[in-house]
């Protein structure tokens, strides 16, 4: 591990520290603790006496590690749910990150074991936030939704294209049951939002950093939630197109077997409201659909599996869970297009 190029650290399937060996004993953080209290005493208990062993004791022989893995050492340590490092001669897979970090079943984690009060004022603030967002629908959108047939009971995850800002607030409109979206991180750093957003229970999605959100969503689809959230990654290509698929909608699909609804997204881009933000440090700028038609047609729902390990099928499941919703975009924008009208003329 001291030689590796890069090491993880993960506490309950979560990234909480990333660098280097070196780095992270210069932070003294979590690595540092774990390392003094856990790795350093083993390695002083393994380590032989000066002068060669004493008397009476007994050497254990080490265990070969895994392919990508230098030591046992190593193995042990990521199978607790603390470390993983990525090496030159085998590094770690996100799928093989999965598998060792989420291993064994694990109790949920704080936020659902908190009091049934905190529970009631979460439930009782989704729905009057919801009630608020219909009735700006109703006011401004020209809502068109079509269901290919009824979602089934349980958990689902729901994945859709992205033209718009918008497109998060509208998702749980379409359904009974409470949505939590996997959004961008930027949301969750305004003022005052981001706390109302947390307060939801909806989760942040870091770029290049989407383990602990997909952590986070799998223990909500195991407690019986639904999660949304954007397979694109990002707003589609603002003259039209979409953007090619990320793995996450993929991994949670095969990882909990819980089944996938495409939904298909349509609105007229061009009437999409540029905004401006510099919330983040650096200037960021949202296109947001405030007034007018809102096309959507919601698929059937599908369920995928397959070994997180393989990478190539899980490239195989996102791009067919990105063929549905592109399909059903497509069928949304038909229904937005004006049907021409035919003039019968009879000769006189």
């Amino acid at each position: 591990m001291r030689h590796a190029d890069g090491v993880l650290v993960l506490d309950h399937g979560d990234i909480v520290e990333r660098g280097t060996f070196d780095e992270l004993l210069a932070r003294r953080g979590f690595f540092h603790s774990l390392y003094m209290s856990q790795f350093r005493r083993d390695e002083s208990a393994e380590a032989p006496p000066a002068g060669g062993g004493g008397r009476g004791q007994t050497l254990t022989p080490a265990r070969p590690a895994p392919a990508g893995f230098r030591n046992a050492r190593q193995v042990e340590g990521v199978g607790r749910g603390r470390l993983a490092a990525c090496s030159r001669q085998g590094r770690v897979t996100v799928g093989s990150a999965f598998h060792l970090a989420w291993g064994r079943p694990r109790q949920p984690i704080e936020s659902h074991l908190r009091p049934t009060k905190w529970t009631m004022a979460r439930d009782l603030t989704y729905r009057v936030s919801r009630a608020i967002v219909r009735l700006y629908v109703r006011a401004m959108l020209q809502l068109d939704v079509v269901w290919k047939c009824p979602p089934p009971e349980g958990p689902l995850i729901l994945a859709a294209n992205h033209p718009s800002c918008t497109d998060p607030f509208l998702l749980p409109l379409m359904f009974h049951r409470p949505i939590r979206l996997l959004i961008t991180q930027n949301a969750f750093q305004v003022p005052g939002f981001g706390s109302f957003l947390r307060h939801l229970g909806h989760v942040p999605v870091v770029p290049r950093e989407g383990l602990p959100a997909l952590d986070a969503a799998r223990q909500l689809l195991e407690s019986g939630g639904s999660v949304a959230l954007f397979p694109e990654g990002r707003l589609s290509p603002r003259r039209g197109g979409f953007r090619a698929p990320r793995t996450g909608a993929a991994r949670l699909a095969m990882l909990t077997g819980v089944p996938v609804v495409p939904i298909g997204i349509h609105l007229c881009r061009a009437k999409n409201y540029a905004i401006a933000s510099s919330v983040t440090g650096k200037r960021t700028v949202g296109y947001w659909y405030v007034r007018g038609p809102y096309h959507v047609t919601v698929g059937a729902a599908s369920r995928f599996e397959g070994d997180l390990t393989h990478e190539a099928k899980v490239g195989d499941v996102s791009l067919a869970i990105m063929q549905q919703i592109v399909e059903l975009a497509l069928e949304s924008e038909l229904r937005a297009k004006p049907v021409p009208r035919l003039a019968l003329v009879a000769p006189s």
